[in-house]
């Protein structure tokens, strides 16, 4: 029995051991509202996108509320030519009579907010850009996949 108890306490040294000296997948420069900016930062995608992102400045973990972020560039720390930009902004529809974009309550319809969800740059142009809404990153290699589960 005390074996046993030696090979599980290696196993589990081991387990932490490599968990920390873990990389995260992605780099990132976050641009705040207020105009504070953090660079290089350890950015690991969740798995389930909420209101805020959860990063690692100087070894030190902090969640940052989506509301006071503006926007995130982020890579594969890997592949650092090939940025991404999300943000967490407001959803709805364009008004086909008025050409007026109008916010959606969706899920907040209740309370009578706008939703907000989780936006990635899709095409950007010289006078538009189009945005499109998505629940998970995947890496794969150097490519990164948005996916979603709006319809």
């Amino acid at each position: 029995m005390n074996r046993y108890c030696r090979y599980i306490l290696i196993l589990l040294t081991l387990s932490f051991t490599m968990s920390a000296n873990a990389k995260s997948k992605f780099t990132a420069d976050i641009k705040m509202r207020n105009g504070h900016e953090y660079s290089g930062v350890e950015f690991t995608t969740p798995k389930s996108w909420d209101k805020e992102v959860a990063v690692k400045i100087n070894g030190e973990k902090l969640k940052i509320k989506g509301d006071s972020i503006d926007h995130i560039v982020f890579w594969p720390t890997k592949y650092p030519d090939n940025p991404q930009i999300i943000c967490w902004h407001t959803y709805g529809s364009i008004d086909n009579k008025t050409g007026e974009y109008k916010p959606n309550c969706g899920h907040n319809a209740k309370k009578g907010e706008p939703s907000k969800q989780w936006f990635a740059i899709h095409a950007a142009g010289e006078h538009v850009n189009l945005w499109s809404c998505f629940s998970s990153i995947k890496l794969t290699g150097e490519t990164v996949s948005f996916t979603t589960t709006l319809s």
